[in-house]
Formats: C-alpha cells, sequence, structure tokens
C-alpha cells in the first residue's frame, strides 16, 4: 500500500509475469486503505473466504493498523482517502 512499485513477495511466486499481469493478482495491493479494504470484503462476499496479510517492505505497520481497523469498523476509517 505504501510502496506500489514493491511487487517482491508476488514476484516469488511468479518470477517471469509482467508487472501489468502481477498487479492484477489479488495478492496484489497498491490502493488506499478504503480501496483494500472494499476489495477484501468483495472478495470475502464473493468467495467465502478469509484473507491473510503479509507485511513487505512496501507496506508499513501503521498502514496494515489503519487497513485491520477499515475492515473491523467500516465506517468508522478515519481519512477517506486512505494512506
Amino acid at each position: 500500500m505504501n510502496d506500489p512499485g514493491n511487487l517482491s513477495l508476488i514476484r516469488v511466486r511468479e518470477p517471469n509475469a509482467p508487472e501489468e499481469q502481477l498487479r492484477k493478482l489479488i495478492s496484489a495491493v497498491d490502493a488506499t486503505v478504503a480501496a483494500v479494504a472494499d476489495r477484501i470484503r468483495r472478495l470475502r462476499e464473493e468467495l467465502g473466504t478469509y484473507v491473510h496479510l503479509n507485511n513487505t517492505a512496501g507496506t508499513s505497520w501503521e498502514s496494515l493498523a489503519k487497513l485491520i481497523a477499515a475492515l473491523r469498523y467500516p465506517h468508522q476509517l478515519a481519512s477517506p482517502q486512505g494512506v
């Protein structure tokens, strides 16, 4: 979320895939906290599954905390623009 250019974690899974394809994968997150929270909610509704998060150099703990808060309390997102 903080560094959309950091695709290091997903690049391990798909080392030869073009960047455009990597950004379309469910695992890639390069949007505001609010947009990511909405995407996770939609995936849960569509797929009925849980999502796990990995902290990488491209995402700060602060952003992950905001994302978790947005998922727990969707109407209380502190900043409509996210991070």
